[in-house]
C-alpha cells in the first residue's frame, strides 16, 4: 500500500565527489531529522531496512553503518546546478520474503548500532546526524476485518505486548517494545479505472478504532471497489510492524 507524501526516492547509489573548499573547521549543521528502521510487513512475510533524512539544502549525503564499516547510501544532488540541492530523501531497500530472507539475515546486512548521517550544504558547510538502529520489533497487532455499518466504517485493532521474531513467529515478553504511534491507512481501488483514494491517520497508542469520515464513501460502488486496511505499530526505536486486512463494502 503506498503511503507516502511527494519525496525523492534514491534508487541508485552514487560516488560522492571530494567538495572543494569546504572547511573542516565548520561547524557541522545538524540534520533536522535522520532515521533508520526496519519495516515489517507480517501478513505478506517480509521486511526491509527504510530511512529518511531532512534538513537544509544539501548536495550530498551519506550514512554509515556502525564503526563506518560500509555505507548504507551515498548520494549527490544536481551537479550541473551547485547552488540547487535537496532537503528531503526517503529510501527503502527492497524487501523479499523472509522464506528466501530471513530477518536474522538482515541483520547481518544492517546491524544494530549506531549509524552515522554526514553530508554538505549548498553552501559547502558540513552537516551531521546520528540514529540507532535496533532488532526490536512491534508484535503484529490483532485487526478486526472492517465493514460498513449504517454507512459509518470502522478499523478496530488490538496490541499485543513484547516484541516479535520474523523467522519465528512468535511474540516474546523479551526485549519489549514502547509503541508510540499506531498509523491506520485505507485504500480504495475502482477496479474499472485503477484509481485509488487513500485515507491515513495516526493515533496514539491507547488508541483501538477510527471512524473513517463518511466522506471518504462518497461517490464509492461496492461492486467494482477493491478494499484495504492496514495498521501499523510503530515503536519508539522507529521499527514497524504492519498488518493488512482485505475486505467488503
Amino acid at each position: 500500500m503506498t503511503r507516502r507524501g511527494t519525496r525523492l526516492v534514491c534508487g541508485a547509489l552514487a560516488a560522492i565527489p571530494a567538495i572543494a573548499g569546504a572547511s573542516l573547521a565548520q561547524s557541522p549543521v545538524p540534520f533536522t531529522k535522520s532515521d533508520l528502521y526496519f519495516e515489517l510487513n507480517a501478513t505478506d512475510g517480509d521486511a526491509g531496512l527504510h530511512g529518511i533524512l531532512d534538513g537544509d539544502a544539501w548536495k550530498t549525503t551519506r550514512i554509515k553503518g556502525p564503526g563506518g564499516t560500509f555505507d548504507v547510501i551515498r548520494a549527490i544532488a544536481n551537479q550541473d546546478s551547485p547552488e540547487f540541492g535537496m532537503t528531503e530523501l526517503f529510501f527503502e531497500s527492497n524487501e523479499p520474503p523472509l522464506d528466501e530472507r530471513s530477518f536474522a539475515e538482515l541483520l547481518t546486512l544492517f546491524p544494530p548500532g549506531t549509524y552515522t548521517f554526514t553530508g554538505t550544504t549548498t553552501a559547502n558547510q558540513p552537516m551531521r546526524g546520528s540514529d540507532v538502529l535496533t532488532r526490536a520489533m512491534p508484535c503484529p497487532p490483532v485487526v478486526q476485518r472492517p465493514r460498513v455499518v449504517d454507512g459509518d466504517l470502522s478499523i478496530r485493532w488490538r496490541l499485543r505486548p513484547g516484541s516479535y521474531n520474523p523467522d519465528t513467529g512468535v511474540c516474546s515478553a523479551a526485549n519489549a517494545v514502547t509503541p508510540v504511534v499506531v498509523q491506520v491507512f485505507v485504500e480504495f481501488t475502482n477496479t474499472i479505472t485503477d484509481r485509488s483514494r487513500q485515507f491515513a491517520v495516526d493515533m496514539p497508542p491507547r488508541a483501538r478504532t477510527v471512524e473513517v469520515p463518511d466522506e471518504f464513501l462518497l461517490g464509492v460502488n461496492p461492486d467494482n471497489t477493491e478494499a484495504k486496511a492496514e495498521v501499523l505499530v510503530v515503536d519508539r526505536s522507529g521499527n514497524r510492524t504492519a498488518i493488512e486486512v482485505e475486505f467488503e463494502l
